[in-house]
């Protein structure tokens, strides 16, 4: 089984690949390129929300500041607040299940790696 870890790491790097190829030919991207960029930044999102939530570390302030602001950047690349949601639960849902077959020892090991990667915070 994947860690769930390196599930959110290939995402997120995923999302910043496809950012810079659109980026780097702005002028001839497609608005469909724009639109993945935005399903993988919700998709991402709901991921770490999830994670943030088994892992601890934030606040369902702090979270629904981080959900808003996430919801802001996928808009910015014409990605709708509809569509936005239904990735950031898509992914914060995937998540949960795989949450949910892990073992507690790969449920530890997951958070113990976000600690470390987010400054012993989470996520």
């Amino acid at each position: 089984m994947l860690s769930i870890v390196r599930v959110l790491r290939f995402v997120l790097l995923s999302a910043l690949a496809m950012a810079a190829n659109a980026y780097a030919g702005a002028e001839d991207a497609p608005a469909q390129g724009m639109k993945q960029i935005g399903h993988q930044i919700a998709m991402l999102g709901g991921s770490m929300h999830a994670m943030a939530g088994f892992c601890g570390g934030y606040s369902s302030t702090e979270l629904a500041e981080m959900k808003q602001q996430q919801k802001q950047q996928a808009m910015a690349v014409g990605f709708s607040a509809k569509e936005f949601d239904q990735a950031f639960e898509a992914g914060k849902s995937k998540t949960e299940a795989r949450w949910d077959t892990a073992s507690s020892q790969q449920q530890r090991s997951a958070c113990l790696d976000l600690k470390k990667q987010f400054g012993g915070r989470g996520l």
